[in-house]
């Protein structure tokens, strides 16, 4: 007593528009209204005070204004222009005013971006969000979002740009949509399409086969258009791995391989016609080999001679994997001797020619062909080198000697053809060939079990190559 003065201050400034809302002489309540609150308002002071003598300070009762603020502004402050791929860029988006914190969120056209890293401060009403991403060639074009969102209010801001990112062509190549990959045959037309995405534009595009480039030659069927390369009337030759290149001036890019398939029908895999000598009654395991798409083959043998023909009973020969037959010969007289025929078909067709195999009385070998002779050095140590190409083995097993002729002749060295090129090879020590005497030559012999042939002289070859060398 006496009954208190109530007195609202806002900011230290006093408030006189307030309302009584009760008075019973013991209690006193008081209210005041504020509209159209501003952010302004955020952390202002408002004080009630109660005082009924000047003698003793006020009563008072304190009440700071909090708000829900929704975010003012939001921006990415490093809009990047052109931005190469695999390279890692950062982006940085700031947003104010929101209170609580404004929530940051990366969006990647409308699907929220989870790849990168994300790095985030915040105050009371600023946020800072950092995305470290690596853009990729599919990125090119697409818009980045950074939104910011008040979480309590509900309501959000947006900034956003396109990315424009500058990459080495990416190139996807397939075969023609009309064309069955497992159904194509020799004789067939064949088409392959290269789809290419590249910033900036391709300025140049080529075709491999198996690694080497493909060039215009429609003589021969081939045909190249800006992104389609045409084969016409394909043969076995033409199967393989396909791939399609692309530059620009990021650099130049190749497409995955598409492997294509030419089925065909059998053709020979070994020489032919291949001579084979046989004593009479010898027996003899004559293997046909063929090549072809698909494997599965059939075979049947003929024998010709100056006077008959006749078709090989089955029975006389057996298949011995897929695409080799061998059948079991014996020349019982001369009338024996003649050629041997093979064939085989799958589903493609028949075999067009033969494979061919003269049987031939055994007879002693041809010579060897096309000799070198050189010096060389091997590991320090001074070598002569003999390479030939061997000649009709006689239809028996051959091998061959480097020999000195001479009063005194000597083999130097033996050994035999290699079996995939029929190359003989030779390595004897350069002192040999230092030690010949006047009357004395180097010579190379192939022997069979019937003799030897004549030998090729290989003194003028030495001594030749050795004159280069000293002049």
């Amino acid at each position: 007593r006496p009954q208190p003065t109530l007195t609202w201050l806002i900011n230290n400034k006093q408030i006189d528009d307030h309302t009584i809302l009760k008075n019973d002489g013991k209690v006193i309540v008081s209210r005041i209204s504020i509209g159209g609150a501003e952010r302004s308002w955020l952390n202002t002071s408002i004080r009630c005070q109660a005082t009924n003598t000047p003698l003793l300070s006020p009563h008072e009762r304190t009440a700071r204004v909090e708000m829900h603020l929704r975010p003012t502004s939001v921006m990415i402050t490093n809009k990047p222009g052109q931005m190469s791929a695999d390279s890692e860029i950062t982006i940085i988006c700031v947003t104010h005013g929101s209170r609580p914190a404004a929530q940051v969120t990366w969006f990647r056209e409308n699907r929220r971006y989870t790849k990168g890293k994300h790095s985030e401060f915040t105050n009371e009403t600023t946020t800072v969000s950092k995305l470290t991403m690596l853009p990729q060639p599919e990125d090119d074009g697409a818009m980045i979002r950074c939104r910011a969102d008040n979480p309590v209010l509900r309501v959000a801001l947006e900034d956003a740009f396109r990315m424009s990112v500058v990459y080495r062509p990416v190139l996807t190549m397939s075969l023609g949509s009309t064309l069955n990959p497992n159904d194509i045959k020799e004789g067939d037309d064949v088409y392959f399409e290269c789809n290419i995405k590249a910033n900036p534009k391709e300025h140049r595009i080529s075709w491999y086969h198996n690694d080497i480039q493909v060039s215009q030659n429609m003589s021969s069927g081939v045909f190249i258009s800006t992104k389609s390369l045409v084969l016409q009337r394909v043969t076995k030759r033409d199967g393989g791995l396909y791939t399609c290149r692309a530059a620009n001036q990021m650099g130049e890019s190749s497409s995955q391989a598409v492997y294509l398939r030419v089925q065909y029908a059998p053709v020979c895999a070994q020489p032919s016609p291949l001579l084979i000598g046989a004593r009479l009654d010898e027996q003899l395991r004559v293997r046909c080999t063929v090549n072809a798409d698909p494997a599965d083959v059939t075979f049947y043998w003929q024998f010709n001679n100056s006077g008959e023909s006749f078709q090989v009973s089955p029975a006389r020969y057996v298949s011995t994997g897929g695409t080799s037959s061998e059948l079991r010969y014996r020349a019982a007289s001369e009338r024996d001797y003649g050629a041997l025929l093979c064939r085989a078909t799958n589903a493609v067709g028949r075999q067009k020619r033969p494979c061919v195999f003269q049987i031939v009385p055994a007879a002693r070998p041809s010579p060897p062909r096309n000799c070198t002779a050189k010096r060389v050095i091997i590991h320090n140590e001074a070598l002569l080198s003999v390479k030939c190409a061997a000649g009709y083995d006689g239809g028996l097993n051959q091998h061959f000697t480097l020999d000195i002729l001479g009063e005194n002749g000597r083999t130097l060295a033996n050994t035999t053809a290699n079996f995939i090129d029929l190359i003989v090879w030779f390595n004897i020590s350069w002192s040999a060939v230092d030690s010949l005497e006047e009357d004395e030559d180097l010579a190379v012999t192939a022997r069979n079990s019937k003799g030897a042939s004549d030998p090729v002289l290989l003194r003028d070859l030495v001594f030749r190559d050795a004159e280069k060398r000293a002049g």
